[in-house]
């Protein structure tokens, strides 16, 4: 799948269907490039660009790419809920946490531990956390369970 200037990876493809056929909700092709190149706000995250567009008055579109020879490559689509939280993270060298916040507001609840997994529930069952202890050595175990290697994780 490609436009002018812009080429789609296999799986912002594929989630551009999956939005559709699994979820209900189309997203075309002409609101993924304007995203890109009209965007309300663009983030940079190392050599990946986070750009954000409102769609409707409940959702957001957010577009991840990076720019190879002068050609964008879409790397996935994201449709955010009418928060249009954007997780954000921040990682602790001296105590080995990886912070991850899904939202801002909300009352705490409770938390649950799973190893080095805190998840941290608002009123209404969300999750407004999440805390990973040890990430130095979590994190890369866990990616390289995702790459379909056997890894024990703690």
């Amino acid at each position: 799948m490609a436009s002018e200037g812009v080429r789609f990876s296999r799986h912002a493809a594929e989630k551009l269907e999956l939005l559709k056929k699994k979820y209900g909700f189309n997203i075309s092709l002409n609101q993924v490039l304007e995203t890109i190149n009209r965007p309300v706000r663009v983030d940079r995250r190392g050599d990946q660009y986070l750009a954000i567009k409102p769609v409707d008055e409940k959702h957001a579109l957010r577009v991840v790419y990076e720019v190879r020879e002068n050609v964008k490559v879409v790397i996935t689509i994201i449709l955010l809920g009418e928060t249009g939280m954007v997780y954000r993270s921040r990682y602790d060298s001296d105590g080995d946490v990886l912070l991850i916040v899904f939202r801002d507001e909300g009352k705490l609840d409770h938390a649950d531990e799973a190893g080095d997994m805190v998840i941290h529930y608002g009123e209404a069952g969300e999750i407004l956390m999440i805390e990973i202890l040890n990430a130095s050595k979590v994190v890369p175990k866990f990616l390289e369970a995702l790459s379909g290697k056997e890894v024990l994780i703690p």
